[in-house]
């Protein structure tokens, strides 16, 4: 029988939606990725359906208008339903392949005839997809390669500056060889010129052999430093490589007058696609160094912060048991920025997983910047997102077949949203050190004030947040520009 040759008119249509905007701006080089996959998504879907319909058509005696008919209502029942959006992945699968096959045997009504079998059955059209495909890779491959130069990699924050109460030096604990740029970067940048030096504590990956090992040589280190006579411990999770967003304890420490102490254990240092498979090592580090703190505290409040990846793993350790589990390991307050949607803390507490607690707030950025959530004082325990940043919202393969429940029916697309968003979430985390910005994956606008709200600088007036939070921008963009100007210069020692 004749059989309509709806592939590349299906293909077109994807490649004319894969312009729809995302959560981010797109460079031509992504929005080309996004494009050739919407085309090879069209294309598939469109030739599944024609031999779909082929095969009920078959069934009903050659009528291809009733069989074409009945996948068109079937991709009706899906979408008025909203099945492509129920909370079972199964079912929305079915319903996303259902609106799919609907879209496409509508436009396959209006496209040209042929006559034969299926058409990747063809040696010569297989041949053409695999070099389009081959021939796409290739090209997408060259040019992430010309687009970025290879950034070089310094051992250490250029020019640095250490006061006497970090843990560098000669009479550190910690072997100073084992200290990276990371490292340098975290204990050079320590708050100057306040009532009283902060402390700072950075532990490498390789300073000791083992997780416990490191856990325990960072509370000798804290406790050399008289980390335990000041009013607070922040206990940083920090991202991979042990990068700290700057910003963060440069506010405690500002809002603090320097009584404080902030510290960090380095679980990786190495750059990696599988962030993911780090969590669990990053959430142990986390875990054994508050249960040594419980011992050696003393009168200081101990405080948690994580960003990104880091927020991840520190929210692990407390998954189970919500706040009665933050109590348990003594942590009197908490602030994670930028939660990924993998980590089921935030979502168990608004799902009701958890024991609802009054002192756990949910706060957008936006909200923040704007004024203070109602009951801020009575907030310990913060999460601080934004609903536009890829990080928080991305749930991963689901995408491809589920609509995620923070985005509109009109602007969700099979497939094509998946390729988008998951370049969104690459771009999110590659934000530049010259210009912060209240965007996507980028909180150091918003840091000073998550600061001031979860760690319980109340008396610090807003107008003076403000103003700390314009000079810590300030300082990180002379800052980057600075480091610009070092690695342009830095030969790597041979």
């Amino acid at each position: 029988m004749e059989r309509r040759d709806s592939g590349l008119l299906v293909g077109a249509l994807g490649m004319a939606l894969s312009f729809r905007p995302s959560l981010m701006r797109r460079t031509r080089r992504d929005q080309v990725l996004v494009s050739a996959a919407a085309l090879a998504f069209g294309a598939i879907a469109g030739t599944w359906t024609e031999a779909l319909v082929a095969q009920l058509a078959r069934r009903m005696g050659e009528r291809e208008g009733a069989a074409r008919g009945v996948v068109i209502g079937a991709g009706a029942v899906a979408i008025l339903g909203q099945l492509p959006a129920h909370r079972n992945s199964a079912v929305a699968l079915g319903g996303s392949v259902a609106r799919v096959a609907g879209i496409s045997a509508i436009v396959g009504t209006v496209a040209p005839t042929r006559t034969g079998g299926d058409p990747l059955r063809d040696p010569r059209r297989r041949a053409a997809l695999w070099v389009a495909g081959v021939g796409t890779y290739v090209a997408y491959q060259q040019l992430m390669k010309r687009s970025k130069p290879r950034r070089t990699r310094m051992t250490e924050w250029p020019d640095a500056d250490y006061l006497p109460t970090v843990s560098i030096g000669p009479d550190s604990l910690i072997p100073q060889e084992t200290l990276d740029f990371e490292a340098s970067r975290f204990l050079a940048g320590t708050e100057k010129g306040l009532a009283v030096d902060p402390i700072r504590v950075f532990v490498g990956v390789n300073s000791a052999p083992t997780v416990e090992a490191r856990a325990e040589l960072a509370v000798r280190e804290l406790e050399r430093l008289g980390a335990f006579e000041r009013s607070r411990i922040v206990v940083i999770s920090a991202t991979l490589r042990g990068y700290v967003n700057p910003i963060i304890p440069d506010a405690v420490e500002h809002y603090s007058g320097g009584d404080c102490a902030c510290v960090v254990i380095q679980y990786y240092d190495k750059r990696t696609m599988l962030m993911p498979a780090k969590v669990p090592i990053a959430a142990r580090t986390h875990r054994e160094l508050l249960r040594r703190l419980v011992r050696h505290r003393g009168a200081a409040e101990v405080m948690v912060y994580g960003e990104s990846l880091g927020a991840w793993a520190s929210q692990n350790v407390f998954r189970d048991g919500g706040t009665a589990a933050l109590d348990a390991l003594g942590v009197s307050r908490a602030l994670w920025i930028g939660t990924p949607y993998f980590s089921l803390l935030r979502r168990d507490f608004e799902r009701g997983k958890l024991p609802q607690d009054e002192r756990v707030a949910m706060v957008r950025a936006t909200d923040l910047v704007e004024e203070d959530p109602p009951d801020a004082e009575r907030a310990r325990f913060v999460f601080l997102h934004r609903m536009t940043d890829p990080v928080v919202l991305f749930p991963g393969l689901e995408l491809f077949w589920r609509r995620p429940d923070w985005m509109p029916s009109s602007e969700w697309r099979p497939g094509i949203t998946f390729v988008q968003t998951l370049i969104d979430l690459v771009n999110a985390t590659n934000w530049t050190s010259a210009l912060p910005q209240a965007l996507a994956h980028d909180y150091r606008i918003e840091g000073p004030l998550g600061v001031r709200l979860a760690f319980g600088h109340h008396d610090v007036p807003r107008e003076e947040a403000a103003r700390v939070a314009d000079e810590l921008v300030a300082q990180e963009v002379a800052n980057g520009a600075r480091l610009r100007a070092a690695r342009r210069r830095y030969t790597a020692p041979r």
